[in-house]
């Protein structure tokens, strides 16, 4: 039992491991906070300090029980409640993660890390206006919080709202102004003229020596954007080829990496799924998956949205739950002889486990990740009455499309020189001709330039090949309300437009490398 004069000293070994976590020594922390719940066993405040340490040294289960034998001490603990959504949203259950910040919210209304904790959640769960309403909430408390005004302008972006995206974006630049990837992203919104002061800005900072060379990237990807708006292609490739060059010798890119993977992934195949894919006896899913895969910039975003027109369809984004439900060995691209035969369930159940976590209740959710093209096979054995569409468009359209653009998120590497983007497309190709040939009529080829000429029948043969019935609405998918997590938020909300494959013509005479490797 504490007594009243261990009170004092308890507070301040507290303040001194809180000290201990707030300089990033995790561990210390953790192991001097145990070592002090061994004298104070009732302290809720200690076993919030134990979870939070456990947490950033990814013991998530052990932390969540120090979570709740906080609040056991004390049920209106905040900070511990929200702490626990903190561990809830890292093993994938963001609808009781959201739980557990709605409960520090209504116990602490004026804590600021449970609205926006909040807002961060929902919007991982694709619940768009619920998400703006808790970052407002957090900007009541904070006005000039950086974190909440950058996720309200993307969140804005994804709902295809421009002005008030460019609005929050060039608020966080007043207090940021050399960051690269706001002057990127704030560049997607805005249709420049040659007088704009962002674009003269931005010409400016190019120049300063003090801007660094990383910033200098984003801001050499959105200057391009500005100066082909207004017309000025050799100007805007070199801001561009500049931009990707500094990119790539900061990021070196290795194809012999992702040619041993797609080798690795055909070969697991091979030993452990022998023309069984789609075989096995499943007991039906609360919902079916509906996945879009192929080439980033290929279309795939636009399809999703015209899908999520449906009003059968949830559309949920480029999800990474499937990465989290494949079995690690093939991610690590090692023997495949070491694959189990169990590994399709346990990443059925892992995946529609997921899936359950977004609360929908449409009957089919699309997955929109386009990179799952690698594990095409993988999913079909998995899920076979999953329905999977790849996006195919033309392929120096594609590529281009990819060196243009800024790619933060990493894992695309490849896009940032020509020779390195032509063969990886390469790759990519000869990947799917791959699963086409052990997999005929198991998904569905959609030919992006097919579907900007002959909208009607190219959506009738998606929805039909989907199981689902005609809707005219997925016509008049630019209107769909929801939100886009990508690159194209803006361009879904344009409408159909025939001829934007054709758009790297203007640079074409800069492009010889690319196309010499893609017509070999």
């Amino acid at each position: 039992m504490m007594t009243a004069t261990d009170a004092p000293d308890l507070d301040s070994r507290l303040d001194d491991i809180v000290a201990l976590f707030q300089a990033g020594l995790f561990q210390t922390a953790l192991d001097s906070a145990r070592k002090l719940a061994e004298q104070h066993p009732d302290s809720a405040k200690l076993h919030n300090i134990i979870g939070a340490a456990l947490t950033k040294t990814g013991q998530i289960d052990d932390a969540m029980a120090a979570f709740r034998q906080s609040l056991a001490l004390d049920p209106e603990y905040a900070g511990a409640h929200n702490n626990l959504g903190n561990a809830l949203k890292e093993l994938n259950r963001p609808a009781d993660a959201l739980t557990s910040y709605q409960r520090a919210a209504s116990i602490d209304p004026a804590m600021f890390d449970a609205h926006f904790n909040s807002g961060n959640v929902t919007e991982q769960m694709g619940h768009h206006t619920a998400a703006i309403g808790h970052y407002e909430k957090a900007l009541d408390l904070k006005p000039d919080a950086e974190p909440a005004l950058l996720n309200l302008a993307n969140v804005h972006g994804y709902l295809g709202n421009s002005p008030k995206a460019a609005e929050y974006y060039r608020k966080v630049l007043r207090t940021n102004p050399t960051n690269g990837n706001l002057h990127n992203n704030l560049a997607a919104h805005v249709k420049y003229r040659p007088d704009d002061l962002h674009l003269l800005q931005m010409r400016q900072l190019m120049r300063e020596p003090a801007v660094t060379d990383s910033d200098k990237i984003g801001i050499g990807f959105a200057l391009s954007k500005a100066l082909d708006d207004i017309g000025e292609p050799d100007q805007s490739f070199e801001a561009l080829s500049t931009a990707n060059r500094a990119f790539r010798q900061q990021n070196p890119y290795d194809l012999s990496v992702d040619r041993r993977v797609a080798a690795a992934i055909k070969a697991a195949f091979e030993v452990t799924h022998p023309g069984k894919a789609g075989t096995a006896a499943h007991p039906p899913p609360a919902q079916t998956p509906i996945f879009v895969v192929g080439m980033p910039r290929s279309g795939t975003s636009l399809v999703e949205q015209i899908l999520a027109s449906h009003s059968a369809v949830y559309g949920a984004g480029e999800l990474y739950a499937l990465r989290a439900a494949l079995d690690p060995r093939l991610l690590a691209a090692t023997d495949p002889r070491g694959m189990s035969h169990a590994a399709p369930a346990d990443m059925r159940d892992t995946y529609l486990d997921a899936l359950a976590q977004l609360q929908v209740q449409e009957p089919y959710i699309v997955d929109k990740m386009p990179l799952n093209f690698r594990w095409i096979g993988f999913i079909l054995d998995a899920m076979p009455e999953a329905r999977i569409l790849h996006i195919r468009r033309d392929a120096m359209a594609t590529c281009w499309s990819n060196y243009r653009h800024y790619f933060t998120d990493g894992g695309l590497n490849y896009a940032f020189d020509q020779t390195d983007l032509g063969n990886y497309y390469r790759l990519y190709s000869d990947l799917m001709d791959y699963w086409q040939r052990v997999l005929p009529d198991r998904f569905l080829d959609v030919n992006y330039e097919n579907l900007t000429e002959n909208q009607e029948p190219v959506t009738r043969q998606i929805l039909a090949f989907c199981g689902l019935d005609w809707q005219a609405q997925c016509l008049d998918f630019a209107g769909t309300k929801r939100m886009v997590r990508s690159l194209s938020a803006v361009q879904v909300r344009q409408g159909l437009y025939q001829g934007s494959s054709e758009a790297w013509r203007k640079y074409e005479h800069h492009l010889a490398p690319l196309q010499a490797i893609l017509d070999r």
